[in-house]
C-alpha cells in the first residue's frame, strides 16, 4: 500500500470515528434533554403537592376556627402532615438522584463535545496534509511532464 492509499485510509477511518463522535454526542444532548425535563417534572411535582398541602393546612385551619380540635380530627391532622412530611421526602430524594444523574450526563455530554471537537481538528488536520500531499504530487506530475516535453522537443527545431 503506498502513501497515498495509507493516507485516504486513515483519512477514512477518521471520517468514521468523527461520524461515531457525532452520533454519540447527539445521544448524550438527548439525554441531558431527557433529564433536564425529568427535573422540571418533579419541580412541578414538588410545588404541587406543597400547594395542596398549604389548602390542605388552611381547610384545617378554617374548619377548626376557634373551637379545640377532637382527638378524631387531630389524629387526622397529624397523619395528613406525616403523610405529606413522607411524600415530600421520597419526592426530594428522587429529585435529589434525578440531579445528581444530570450532573453526570452533562459532564459525559462535556467530555464527548471534546472528544468530538478533537477528532473534529484532527480530520481538518488531515484533510489538510492529504490535499496538501495531492496538490504536491500534483506539481510534481506537471513539472515532469513539462521535463518530458522539453526532451521531446529536438534540439534544432528552434
Amino acid at each position: 500500500m503506498n502513501e497515498r492509499q495509507q493516507l485516504e485510509k486513515l483519512r477514512a477511518l477518521r471520517e468514521s470515528r468523527l461520524r461515531r463522535a457525532e452520533y454519540a454526542l447527539a445521544e448524550q444532548r438527548r439525554r441531558c434533554q431527557t433529564d433536564a425535563e425529568n427535573l422540571e417534572a418533579l419541580d412541578t411535582t414538588l410545588a404541587e403537592q406543597r400547594r395542596a398541602f398549604d389548602h390542605q393546612e388552611q381547610a384545617w385551619f378554617d374548619s377548626s376556627g376557634e373551637n379545640v380540635l377532637s382527638k378524631t380530627a387531630f389524629e387526622d391532622m397529624r397523619q395528613g402532615i406525616n403523610v405529606h412530611y413522607r411524600r415530600q421526602a421520597v419526592l426530594e430524594e428522587v429529585r435529589h438522584e434525578a440531579e445528581q444523574e444530570q450532573s453526570r450526563q452533562l459532564t459525559e455530554r462535556d467530555r464527548l463535545a471534546a472528544e468530538w471537537v478533537r477528532r473534529m481538528r484532527s480530520e481538518r488536520a488531515l484533510g489538510k496534509l492529504v490535499a496538501r500531499r495531492h496538490d504536491a504530487e500534483r506539481f510534481r506530475d506537471e513539472a515532469h511532464a513539462e521535463l518530458e516535453a522539453e526532451d521531446a522537443v529536438p534540439r534544432g527545431a528552434r
